[in-house]
């Protein structure tokens, strides 16, 4: 009886496509909740041993740029400084920073922002923000600190 040499072929290509996958799924399901450079950044921290998720996000509005936070427990968030790149009408690239604050969550209320950062020479002067960065701190059970980057290409 005449061996196959096609099913064993086949038989290795399957088992390695199926160690591929499971190498790939195994390093995402690794990989913690923080998805930074897109905007906004998650995870979950523990208060009074109760989890909570939290959400740091870079943002902007009437040409000016912010951080926001959001936990849904009651704790102190630190806004550090923000960094602002703007293209601008008449000055080209400008970066700008500032708005660092300290904030508590409180009862229904469990969104805070950094104060916002304009361009020196006038809102009428932004034609975009380029980017922006930021850190936001929670402090729960345990101190958590997540960045948030956007980029406006």
């Amino acid at each position: 009886m005449k061996k196959s040499r096609t099913l064993p072929a086949l038989l290795s290509l399957v088992l390695a496509l199926a160690m591929m996958l499971s190498l790939s799924v195994t390093a995402f399901a690794a990989s913690p909740a923080r998805a930074s450079g897109n905007g906004y950044s998650m995870t979950s921290v523990k208060v009074g041993g109760k989890s909570f998720d939290i959400i740091a996000s870079a943002a902007e509005a009437d040409s000016e740029g912010y951080t926001a936070a959001q936990c849904r427990a009651y704790i102190r968030i630190d806004h550090s400084k923000v960094s602002v790149q703007f293209d601008t009408t008449h000055y080209g690239y400008v970066s700008e920073s500032g708005g660092a604050v300290t904030r508590w969550t409180s009862g229904g209320n469990y969104t805070t922002q950094s104060g916002h950062v304009g361009c020196r020479y006038g809102a009428s002067e932004v034609e975009k923000i380029r980017g922006l960065n930021g850190t936001v701190t929670f402090y729960a059970d345990e101190k958590t600190t997540l960045t948030v980057t956007l980029k406006n290409p």
